[in-house]
Formats: structure tokens, C-alpha cells, sequence
């Protein structure tokens, strides 16, 4: 009994002195707070040493801007004044007269110690989970929690070394004491505490620094930040010293991966920090700093404005300009303004001239040039004084009365009028079936072609153009000439009709390239074909364009009528269709070989195409599609259709006609069903 008598007292006057060093802080909310106070400023104070020749190196901090909640709740506040845990835990055994201290145990005569490495750390929402190093001799443990500034409250009993909180605060901090206790009987003997833990019921997530950090002068006081974005951030803290005794103050916080210090030193190095951070509530949770880099806000050149700049517009939306180089220059900005709008952007070249495609034909396009570098990462635009302007127009015409002449074998030769503001001109040709090629410049109006094609045509288109810069801008082609290298073809009166001859003395019974309506449609009834003819000089139907085979009807009818009307497509007798139906008079019509559908692939094959150069039809006059087509898109309205009733041929004898077989459902002649054609190899 004087034992424990000796220990109770001796334990109650330790209290006493502790209980006056907890009158100190209100709580034990107080005393974390006292521990975890810190500052932004505190990041990195050092000084950094600097020489005209070399900048030393800025001492680097890797701490955190604003330390995340979660790394601090995990420090143990340890302390050895156990007034906190003592007081409270003797409010505990006034409450629970079965507890003794292991001081008052003389039975098992045990001594438990206290707890070590008590650690608490944040594990999910409302969640703080504790572990701790066992304790020789107990059979369990008795934690105690104190949120915010209430009292410590006993909260559970376990006998492992681990517990997870699952109510935890996530507003306040959540205090933690863990006592060992063993049994002794009936009796529940409790172990001394001497250390709390503490934390919050939220985790933070921790952010990584920032990576490759660049910093580059970008102007007079003015340096330009960048670096890759930091998953998880919703921002950066910018912190910047200007020289070497100076220290890291916060400068700005942004939500992009760049930012422009305006107000840098020109003559002193800037040097700049940068800290991810996220937000929890009100709260910027900040991540770690472990670079830092440098740069004075003075560009290492000066650029001039550009000179000589001329716009010129050189065709249709087209507008091209040209300027000396600037020395120094990396490049040129060009920028657009359209009428009375403002400049913007257009466009970044590396060359002294440019082409703009897009230009306003109506209104003036004003533009500007200006020179830049770049400096790093960063790009250094110069000055700019002057502008130009000019509409995106051609300024050129094409060339008019271009004429083509076999004159001997192998040659041609070609004349064509000027055309004003051009410097020469450029000669293309095509000879058969190929493609136009390049062939000749010349800066007059005519041109012998000594290496013309014999046997096949010689096509030849002819462009102005005029120097711009160094380009040459051409101008257009509206037209173009043929001819073979032999004896001129032309037009001939044979028989009272006007026709055209080929190189070979050939008459040439298709004719539709080489004139243009008006037009008479001459039908020979009885021979179920057709005669396209076109004006002579002196306005008559003279000249035979081209030949149609038809198939006409019993019903019908002869004399003179003038096409009232057009229908692409047209419903026909029994609900078959027609395309491209050229109205003669009443219910008769030019039109296609009926379809049973309005399908250009329904062809009926066998039952009408087939009949072609027949009296096969209800009184239409049937065509191929091709046929059909080709007076729908040339003859116009008013057209003169005469149908004679008595004459059985014309100037340009029948065409022949090949039937084709009954799988064939489209019409060989229609351009629409072509690529079938292409596809089964069949025309």
C-alpha cells in the first residue's frame, strides 16, 4: 500500500507541473496549430551568388510552396508534457472506476510502455487510419480521440497495432492517443501515453514538379515562362528573385503553362520558381518546386521594319506581295486587313513574298509585314512601319482571236492579239488524246510550232503573264486551237451545204465542237433519223452539224413546229419515264428510250432501245440518252423542229446502231451510266 501511495503521489505532483505547461493552449488543436504555421515566403530565402562573367547556382528547395495537409497530419507531435493525455485520461478513470493505471497494479506487477511511432495519416473521405509499434505486455489498446478544440473522449478498444477511423472530421483536425492495457482480472490496467497524432479526414494528393522549365528574354523588361503541364493541377504559383540579393517572392498564379513577366529586371538575372497547386474548398494546395530558371528581360537584337513591300493582285481571290529581307530576320508575319475591318493574322513564311488566296475581290486588302526571330522557345517580332494594298483580281485578260494553222508537215502555225499589261505570253500544248504541256514563252504575238504533230491534233492553249517578284503571274486561258501539221482543214460548199473538211480532205459529219446555235432540227420521218443544222454567215441552215438516230411513231407529225418546253424527266404513256424531253407540240416530244422508272438503270432494253432506227414509238420521237441530252442542253426554247413527211435523207447519211444485249439496262450513250460501261467493259 505505501508503494503505490508513494507512486500516486509522486504521479500527482507530475501532473501539477504538467497541468501548468498545458495551461499554455486552449486545446491540442492550439498546440498542432503553433507547430504547423508556415509561411510562402519561407520557400526558398537564400541568396543567390552572381558574377558578371557566370550566375551561380540559386540554392533549390524542394519543399513545398504551401505544404499539403496530408504531409503535415502525419508528423507526431511529440511533446514530454503529458498534461493533455494525463488530465484527460484521468477524467477517463473517473468515468470507469474499473480502469487502473498499470502505477496502481500490484498484482501481475507489470509496467507497460508507452506506444511508439503512433503515426496518423489520411486514408479516404472521413477516414484517418493510425498504426503504431506494439507494446511488450499488452493485451490490447484504448484510443482516445479529441476533434477539433473538444476534449480527448475514449473512442475505441483494439488489440491490434492498426485502426482506421471511419467518422473522422474533414473539416477539423481529428487528435489521436493510444494507450496499451492489459487485464488483470476484472480489471482493466492502462499503459501512459506520450505522444498525440493528428489529422484531417481528406486526402490531399501530392503534385509532382513542374518539368522542363524554360525561361527567355521576349522584350524590353519582359521574360516569357513555359514549361509542361503537371497532371492533377489546376494551376501555377510563378515566384521570382531578381539578382543575387534578392530572394523568391510571389509574383503571380495562372491556369496555363506560360506566363510573361512584364516587369523584369534588364539589368539584373530574374530568376523564377513555379508551383503546381490544386484546390480543396478555399484552400490552394501547392506542389513542389525542384528547378528554377533564369533570365535577364533584354532581347540580344534589334529588329528594322521592312522595306520595299508591294501588293499586286495576280487573279481571282488572289493577291501577292514581296519586300526586301530583313537582316536578322528568321521570318515574316503577314497580316490582313479587309475593307474597313481591322489586321489579323494571316499568315508565318520564312521567304520575302507571299500569295494570298483568299482576298476579298470587292474590297481592298491592306496588309502588313513584320520581321521576327526566335529567341529559345520564344519569338521576337519586329516593327512595322508601312503598308500596301491592292484587290484580289487579275489584272490580265485572255488572249482573244488565237488561230491555229497546219501550214506544212510538222508545223503550225498560231496568232492571237496582245493582251494589255502583259510582258509575253505562255504556249501550251496537247498533242491526241494526251495532256497540255509547257511548250514555249515568247513576248509577241505568234508562234511557229515546228515540231507539230502529222497525224494527230495539236491542241494549244495561250496565257499571258507579267513578272512579279520572282514569280510569274498568269494570266487566264479562255479558249484553245487545234490543228495537225499538214495542209489546213477548213469549211468548203459542197452540194449547196456548208462543210468542214479535216486534214485528210474528209467531211466531218459531227461539227457540234466547232459552231453553236441557233440550231434547226430537221426529222426525216419515214427513215426514223435526225439532222442538226446551224447558221451560216448569212443566217441559213446551211451547215450540218450533226446526225441523230431516232424512232418515230405512225402517229407522228410532219411541218414546222417551235419546242415550247423542257422536262429532265417526264412521266410517258402506261406510266413509263423519259429523260431530257424536249416538247415539239401537244403530248409530242424529243425524249430518251422509256425507263420504267425514273432510274436512269431501268432502261427497257429489248422492248424499245433495241428498236432504234425503227416506226416504233406511240408519236414521240425516241433518242439514245446521249442524243436526248445533247438537244436538252444546246437547242433553247423556240427551237425550230421540222418534220418532214416526204424527204427520206439528208446532207449527213444515217447513223448506224448496234443493239445491245438484254442484261444491258442502261443506255451506252447516257454520261450518268458511263462508269457502268467502265465497270463491265462493255462500251
Amino acid at each position: 500500500m505505501k508503494k503505490r501511495y508513494r507512486r500516486s503521489a509522486a504521479l500527482f505532483l507530475a501532473a501539477v507541473m504538467m497541468m501548468s505547461t498545458f495551461a499554455m493552449y486552449t486545446s491540442a488543436e492550439d498546440l498542432a496549430d503553433s507547430v504547423l504555421e508556415t509561411k510562402v515566403e519561407e520557400t526558398t530565402e537564400e541568396s543567390v551568388e552572381m558574377t558578371e562573367e557566370s550566375v551561380g547556382a540559386v540554392n533549390e528547395s524542394t519543399e513545398s510552396v504551401v505544404s499539403a495537409e496530408s504531409e503535415r497530419e502525419t508528423e507526431s507531435a511529440e511533446t514530454e508534457n503529458e498534461s493533455v493525455g494525463f488530465a484527460e485520461t484521468t477524467e477517463e478513470t473517473e468515468n470507469n472506476s474499473n480502469i487502473q493505471t498499470a502505477a496502481e497494479n500490484t498484482e501481475k506487477n507489470i509496467e507497460l510502455s508507452a506506444v511508439t511511432n503512433l503515426s496518423a495519416s489520411a486514408t479516404g473521405k472521413g477516414n484517418v487510419s493510425l498504426q503504431w509499434d506494439a507494446v511488450s505486455g499488452a493485451e490490447g489498446y484504448l484510443i482516445y480521440r479529441q476533434v477539433g478544440k473538444t476534449s480527448f473522449q475514449l473512442y475505441a478498444t483494439v488489440n491490434e497495432t492498426n485502426y482506421t477511423d471511419l467518422t473522422a472530421s474533414e473539416t477539423e483536425y481529428n487528435y489521436y492517443r493510444v494507450y496499451p492495457y492489459y487485464m488483470d482480472g476484472d480489471v482493466e490496467v492502462k499503459g501512459p501515453s506520450n505522444a498525440y497524432v493528428y489529422a484531417k479526414g481528406v486526402v490531399y494528393k501530392k503534385l509532382p514538379a513542374v518539368t522542363n522549365l524554360k525561361a527567355a528574354a521576349s522584350g524590353a523588361g519582359r521574360v516569357s515562362l513555359q514549361w509542361d503541364a503537371v497532371s492533377g493541377a489546376e494551376g501555377y504559383l510563378v515566384y521570382r528573385q531578381i539578382g543575387s540579393n534578392g530572394k523568391f517572392e510571389y509574383r503571380y498564379i495562372v491556369n496555363k503553362t506560360n506566363f510573361v513577366d512584364t516587369t523584369a529586371s534588364e539589368t539584373e538575372y530574374n530568376f523564377y520558381r513555379i508551383y503546381p497547386y490544386y484546390k480543396e474548398g478555399d484552400k490552394i494546395v501547392a506542389g513542389i518546386s525542384d528547378n528554377y530558371v533564369f533570365a535577364k528581360g533584354m532581347l540580344p537584337k534589334e529588329l528594322s521594319s521592312v522595306k520595299n513591300l508591294e501588293a499586286r493582285g495576280t487573279g481571282k481571290g488572289r493577291v501577292s506581295l514581296k519586300w526586301d529581307a530583313v537582316p536578322g530576320a528568321e521570318g515574316y508575319l503577314i497580316y490582313r486587313q479587309i475593307g474597313k475591318s481591322s489586321f489579323q493574322y494571316r499568315y508565318m513564311v520564312t521567304k520575302t513574298s507571299f500569295t494570298d488566296t483568299t482576298a476579298s475581290e470587292k474590297d481592298y486588302n491592306f496588309y502588313r509585314v513584320y520581321p521576327f526571330y526566335r529567341n529559345d522557345f520564344v519569338r521576337i517580332d519586329g516593327p512595322s512601319t508601312t503598308y500596301t494594298y491592292a484587290k484580289g483580281t487579275m489584272p490580265l485578260t485572255a488572249v482573244k482571236n488565237l488561230t491555229a494553222k497546219g501550214i506544212k508537215r510538222g508545223q503550225v502555225d498560231l496568232n492571237w492579239d496582245a493582251v494589255p499589261g502583259a510582258e509575253g505570253y505562255l504556249i501550251y500544248r496537247q498533242i491526241g488524246k494526251g495532256s497540255f504541256k509547257y511548250l514555249y514563252m515568247v513576248n509577241r504575238t505568234d508562234y511557229n510550232d515546228i515540231t507539230a504533230s502529222q497525224d494527230e491534233y495539236n491542241f494549244y492553249r495561250v496565257y499571258p503573264y507579267f513578272s512579279f517578284g520572282t514569280q510569274k503571274v498568269i494570266g487566264p486561258s479562255d479558249a484553245y486551237v487545234y490543228a495537225k501539221g499538214v495542209f489546213a482543214q477548213g469549211w468548203y460548199w459542197i452540194d449547196g451545204y456548208k462543210r468542214y473538211l479535216n486534214e485528210d480532205g474528209i467531211i466531218d459529219n459531227d461539227v457540234s465542237r466547232l459552231v453553236s446555235g441557233p440550231y434547226l432540227i430537221k426529222v426525216y420521218k419515214w427513215s426514223n433519223y435526225l439532222i442538226v443544222f446551224a447558221k451560216d454567215e448569212w443566217g441559213n441552215y446551211t451547215v450540218p452539224v450533226k446526225a441523230m438516230i431516232t424512232s418515230c411513231g405512225n402517229g407522228t407529225p410532219t411541218g414546222t413546229y417551235y419546242s415550247p418546253m423542257k422536262f429532265r424527266w417526264l412521266t410517258m404513256v402506261g406510266g413509263s419515264q423519259a429523260q431530257w424531253c424536249t416538247q415539239i407540240t401537244g403530248d409530242y416530244l424529243l425524249h430518251s428510250v422509256p425507263y420504267r422508272w425514273a432510274d436512269p438503270t431501268t432502261l427497257y432494253t429489248d422492248l424499245m432501245y433495241n428498236w432504234l432506227g425503227t416506226t416504233q414509238s406511240l408519236g414521240c420521237i425516241r433518242l439514245q440518252a446521249g442524243d436526248a441530252k445533247w438537244i436538252y442542253d444546246n437547242c433553247e426554247l423556240g427551237t425550230e423542229i421540222y418534220i418532214t413527211p416526204w424527204e427520206d435523207a439528208g446532207p449527213i447519211p444515217k447513223p448506224s446502231f448496234t443493239p445491245i444485249p438484254s442484261w444491258h439496262t442502261w443506255d451506252p450513250t447516257d454520261p450518268n451510266t458511263r462508269y457502268l460501261c467502265e465497270q463491265n467493259g462493255c462500251h
